[in-house]
């Protein structure tokens, strides 16, 4: 045929409208385009060798990928043919050349032209096939880079993936993102299927060992791809994401820390090791911290403070919208390779890590598995400067943790600390004035909130401008409690059972025992805690036993402790630590043994009878081990235990003696039954009591405490008009005919001698 036949199937190519991610292409191709048919030209030439068929889908990619050239290889086709035998195919394929038929399907002629293809001109119609596949191959695409090979190249800097891992990506990139290549390399060869790997290494002009070490490097790491079920997967995010917003969502500066570091209650001791340990960038050895601790404690703070105070560039790895682990991967391989390669180099902060640390049943856990090489690698990377944060280590690898050079727990901060908190904040703030000590007290005392949080509320308030210390007090109030609703699902925290009454004090409850000699030594151990350094040897505790009988004041006594001496309270009951499976309740005492001496809290055993009761008595294997579990934590314990019971005589008699301080609480007296009343009850009504209504209350014997508090929640909601003296004092009588009642006049728990 000549070359006006030839020009005419060019210009018909030319306008054809391909199939690719869109409906329709342009008349003329982009550069991405271009730039995918070049590629494609290349993966079809060196496919060739190994593909046995020309069919349909090949075809269809063919006419794409030679455009112009299309018309060579229809010329070809028919040169070979019978004109007799073949007159009307022959006929049907010049007028596709002349344009006579734009629509014709140019894969449905060849297709018939192949039903009387003679296989021994298969081999000559692949070399000219590949022949002008080296011609679209070779030719020039036009000036500057197109986006696709922008966006490789931006990923083989942020990445710095291999020649080999670069030309796998833009192979994936151009099927993932055309339709034509989607549907024979991927439809037609299943080049993404694992047992194919000799035809994706073909494509690739690599031997299966570099293909593996393709498939299992830095794209497996940082989630491009997955091997699932025999089949590579890609991730549709980095397909079709620009590359520079790709980037934003990896990493980023880190934001300025508001708080000095004085304000996180951290040794200056150990903030001055952690600012030595990453001034410099170390030239043969990594520099790794770990900060861990419950959340809300003001590890993210202090890290950005740390950063702040070095002056060194620091950036956070992002946790994106799914905070998953190859997600985070790939943030720090992009921002170590972008940020860290200069002579200063920078810091990296790895906020919310527990999902990168946490290895250990990480897939039962998140259904994640993690790369355990790719972490150990990492933490002995020379010249790297990062502060790792996280709430929990219990599944993190010895082998992790061991490489860290310095691991600081933040742990909740007690009633105390929180004082000294907002008074720092308020100092800095230079706002004290607004606050009265009493204020202060109130505030750590109600409000566990961190010290991000205290200090913005602060800063809030004082720039609503506030007139007076009530307009102070009320715009910080707002603050807290929205951030505390936040942080509890939308509800305002409810007053947890731990509370205490703020009236509340030791006066009038009948105790046998000096409870002002147990406040004096509970102060003084208190203050043997603070003082006490990790390397003393010997461990003390101090362990007490409130027994008597129900409503006596036992519990709320606890509570007065803890409350009195500024630190949080722990109470556990039976319900929480009991466990039909085997081991479990054992592990449950322990955990709550540990978690008070970490926290520094007070921690209470209600009923302690249900964990203290006589092995000689035990009839299963599990009741006598978790008494031994029990007395064993508590010799071990460093800290304030207190245990309370209302059965004294069902104690193991081995426990009796672990107990420093021994009080028993009775019923009040009579002088107790009118300090009870005038606190809980007197405040009802606005009429003083009467001498008869007074007599009647001081003769009621076998009173407890918890009676006046059931007499009052009843009588709250009444109105006030309809309360009297009288009948409060008849309410209290009925308390006390029902406990006997109920106890049909049996002594509860032990006898007491009065």
């Amino acid at each position: 045929m000549d070359n006006a036949i030839t020009k005419k199937v060019q210009n018909r190519i030319c306008k054809r409208k391909q199939r690719g991610i869109y409906d329709t292409i342009p008349e003329e191709p982009d550069a991405n385009e271009l730039f995918a048919i070049q590629k494609c030209a290349v993966y079809l030439y060196r496919v060739l060798d190994i593909y046995q068929g020309l069919d349909t889908d090949f075809i269809r990619l063919l006419e794409w990928v030679l455009r112009d050239d299309i018309g060579e290889f229809i010329k070809y086709l028919i040169s070979v043919l019978d004109p007799v035998k073949h007159e009307a195919l022959i006929t049907d394929a010049q007028d596709v050349l002349t344009n006579v038929t734009d629509n014709y399907d140019i894969a449905h002629l060849v297709d018939r032209i192949f039903r009387d293809w003679h296989k021994k001109d298969l081999y000559t119609l692949k070399q000219v096939t590949k022949n002008l596949l080296l011609k679209t191959a070779d030719n020039p695409v036009g000036k500057g880079k197109s986006d696709i090979e922008k966006k490789v190249y931006s990923l083989r800097r942020m990445f710095k993936l291999s020649s080999d891992e670069q030309e796998f990506y833009t192979l994936i990139f151009i099927i993932s993102s055309y339709r034509l290549p989607e549907d024979f390399f991927n439809d037609t060869l299943h080049c993404y299927s694992y047992s194919s790997r000799r035809c994706l290494a073909q494509m690739l002009n690599i031997n299966q060992s570099e293909l593996n070490k393709v498939l299992e490097g830095t794209l497996s790491r940082i989630g491009v791809i997955k091997i699932e079920k025999n089949t590579i997967a890609v991730d549709d995010e980095f397909i079709n994401t620009s590359a520079d917003v790709f980037k934003k969502g990896l990493f980023a500066k880190v934001p300025d820390c508001p708080l000095p570091l004085d304000a996180h209650l951290i040794p200056q001791e150990t903030t001055n090791h952690i600012l030595n340990l990453l001034k410099a960038k170390p030239e043969k050895t990594a520099t790794h911290l770990l900060l861990h601790g419950a959340a809300g404690t003001g590890k993210s703070s202090y890290a950005r403070g740390i950063v702040r105070e070095l002056g060194i560039p620091a950036y956070a790895v992002l946790t994106g919208d799914k905070n998953t682990s190859s997600q985070r991967r790939a943030g720090i391989i992009a921002c170590l390779n972008m940020t860290n390669s200069s002579g200063v180099g920078s810091i990296i902060i790895v906020d919310e890590s527990d999902n990168l640390l946490n290895t250990q049943n990480s897939w039962m856990s998140r259904g994640e598995t993690q790369d355990k090489g790719f972490l150990n690698h990492l933490l002995e990377q020379p010249g790297v400067r990062m502060l790792w944060i996280c709430n929990r280590l219990d599944e993190v690898e010895e082998s992790v943790l061991r490489r860290f050079a310095f691991v600081l727990q933040f742990k909740p901060f007690n009633q105390k600390q929180r004082i000294t908190l907002w008074h720092t904040v308020l100092t800095q703030n230079n706002c004290q004035h607004f606050l009265t000590g009493e204020d202060i007290e109130k505030l750590a005392r109600q409000y566990t909130v961190s010290t991000g949080i205290v200090d913005l509320a602060v800063k809030k308030a004082l720039e609503l401008h506030p007139s007076s210390k009530d307009e102070f007090y009320n715009a910080l109030i707002l603050g807290i409690k929205s951030h505390q609703t936040v942080l509890n699902g939308g509800r305002m925290p409810q007053k947890g059972k731990d509370s205490i009454e703020e009236s509340y004090s030791l006066e009038g409850l009948n105790i046998q025992g000096d409870i002002n000699a147990l406040i004096n030594q509970v102060e003084a151990y208190d203050r043997y805690l603070k003082n006490f350094k990790d390397n003393q040897t010997m461990r003390i505790g101090m362990n007490i036993l409130f027994w008597g009988l129900p409503g006596t004041g036992k519990s709320e006594t606890s509570r007065y402790i803890a409350q009195h001496l500024k630190r949080e309270l722990i109470t556990k009951r039976g319900s929480d630590i009991i466990n039909p499976f085997v081991g479990m309740t054992e592990k449950n005492i322990s955990d709550a043994f540990s978690k008070a001496e970490g926290e520094g809290a007070v921690l209470v055993i209600d009923e302690v009878d249900t964990f203290l009761s006589s092995r000689d008595r035990a009839v299963r294997t599990w009741e006598v081990s978790s008494v031994n579990e029990f007395l064993t934590q508590m010799e071990r314990f460093r800290g304030i235990l207190i245990c309370t019971t209302n059965r004294l005589e069902d104690l193991d008699a081995a426990s009796i003696r672990r107990f420093n301080f021994k009080l028993g609480f009775n019923y009040l007296s009579s002088e107790g039954n009118i300090i009870f009343y005038n606190r809980l009850l007197a405040t009802l009504i606005k009429t003083p009591v009467d001498d008869d209504a007074m007599k009647e209350l001081k003769g009621i014997s076998d009173l407890a405490p918890g009676d006046f508090r059931v007499v009052r929640d009843r009588h709250m909601l009444i109105p006030i008009q309809q309360i009297t003296h009288d009948r409060l004092v008849s309410a209290l009588q009925e308390e006390v005919k029902m406990k006997h009642m109920h106890s049909k006049e049996k002594t509860v728990g032990f006898k007491w001698n009065q």
